[in-house]
């Protein structure tokens, strides 16, 4: 399951990428586990499925920043299909090189984009 989160698997070698920050916590602590457990069974698929809908009643730009690389877990071509359920400015940009972690994978890039989207630097 890990595998999907990086374009570069290489960071699954690296305990500080990926065993410290998401598992330890888990394995740590009871508490943090049965509350991971209990958020995945209480994921109410009908609020997600009605995305589609709740989009539309955001007033806020948007900035969705996603991995150009996932083709698994969250589909960057569907991914890129959810701009049309905005009526308010939405951008919409792939972060190179990267899956469901592209913050981790290309922090650099994942910045500047943000701090153009707050400066109002976008087009």
């Amino acid at each position: 399951m890990f595998k999907e989160f990086y374009f570069d698997i290489d960071q699954l070698d690296h305990p500080e990428t990926m065993y410290i920050p998401y598992l330890n916590p888990l394995i740590e602590s009871k508490l943090k586990m049965k509350g991971a457990i209990k958020y995945l069974r209480g994921i109410e698929w009908k609020i997600v499925d009605d995305f589609k809908y709740s989009h539309k009643e955001i007033e806020a730009k948007t900035l969705f920043l996603w991995g150009q690389n996932d083709e698994i877990t969250f589909p960057v071509s569907k991914a890129e299909k959810m701009v049309e359920q905005f009526d308010a400015t939405c951008y919409f940009i792939k972060v190179p090189s990267s899956k469901v972690m592209p913050h981790e994978e290309n922090p650099e890039f994942v910045v500047e984009k943000m701090g153009a989207f707050f400066k109002n630097e976008l087009p």
